[in-house]
């Protein structure tokens, strides 16, 4: 079948950027023609940049750090998705979408946190003129149990066109039972169903023996005393911050190393070659179990 896969791909985040190579490879694994509809969510254009999930202007030192650092950030993403996905040309509105959804038999969204009520309808596949083919999430993921008010009901008629559903965690099955009235099925992230070994690089320039550390929200008050407390108990050796952020980037922590832009590739390398990892990341997490 001719496949198209519909998510996150397009931010700079390791876990989106990597579940969408995942699926890719599990779908062509299948025997399928895959490719990975090259469009952007509005989250990324520019302007977005200046403010958070909630519409609030950010910290400007956030963005300046960003503004620092995001080009090297950026350009070591863009490198990987052009050698490992298998892109559309650029999709900029729905009725690109559309267009480019005419040759194929169907269409996948998900994972991450592609079914957040806050996200634009093209991510529930609705769209003008409406695709025809057959419509699959795999492993989509609401983000969080806390949802915006209002528009349940209009995500559910566009859910329940799907001729199968599925999501990754529990919270999400619940939400999308409560407003299609269909139990969906959980299932496994694609990263859990490949092997990442080829997209897997040493970085450079790290000591032998280090500990990790992958933090995306926002800073607490108790991480340096997690971190020293980590020391004292497991032993002695360096701490290295990895920037997991292009765009704002929150005050470092106090590690001995700083890494302020990463590629996927040496980004999964860290993980692995680590003594111990600190992390608030789903996808952070998996990458010690499928290393």
């Amino acid at each position: 079948m001719r496949l198209g896969i519909l998510t996150f791909h397009h931010s700079e985040n390791f876990g989106a950027v990597l579940q969408t190579l995942s699926l890719q490879s599990l779908l062509a694994s299948w025997g399928h023609d895959v490719s990975v509809l090259n469009h952007a969510s509005d989250q990324c254009h520019p302007w977005a940049r200046w403010r958070d999930p909630q519409g609030r202007f950010v910290n400007p030192l956030e963005r300046i750090r960003g503004l620092l650092h995001q080009r090297r950030f950026r350009g070591d993403f863009s490198r990987f998705r052009n050698q490992h996905l298998k892109l559309t040309p650029p999709l900029s509105d729905p009725h690109g979408l559309a267009e480019a959804a005419r040759s194929l038999d169907g269409i996948i969204t998900g994972s991450d946190q592609v079914w957040h009520f806050s996200r634009e309808p093209r991510y529930f596949l609705h769209w003008d003129p409406p695709f025809s083919g057959r419509k699959i999430s795999y492993a989509a993921s609401c983000g969080t149990d806390s949802q915006p008010e209002g528009n349940g009901r209009e995500i559910g008629s566009w859910i329940r066109s799907f001729h199968a559903v599925s999501v990754r965690d529990d919270f999400s099955a619940k939400l999308i039972s409560k407003i299609t009235g269909r139990e969906p099925v959980v299932v496994a992230d694609p990263t859990l169903l490949v092997d990442p070994g080829s997209w897997v690089q040493c970085p450079a320039n790290l000591p032998s023996d280090y500990y990790l550390l992958y933090h995306l929200g926002p800073p607490s008050a108790d991480l340096a005393l997690w971190m020293h407390q980590i020391q004292r108990q497991q032993g002695h050796a360096p701490w290295v911050w990895l920037n997991g952020h292009a765009d704002r980037i929150p005050r470092p922590p106090p590690a001995e190393f700083r890494r302020w832009h990463a590629a996927p590739e040496t980004w999964l390398g860290a993980i692995q070659n680590c003594r111990a990892l600190l992390t608030d990341s789903f996808f952070d997490t998996l990458s010690c179990f499928v290393g």
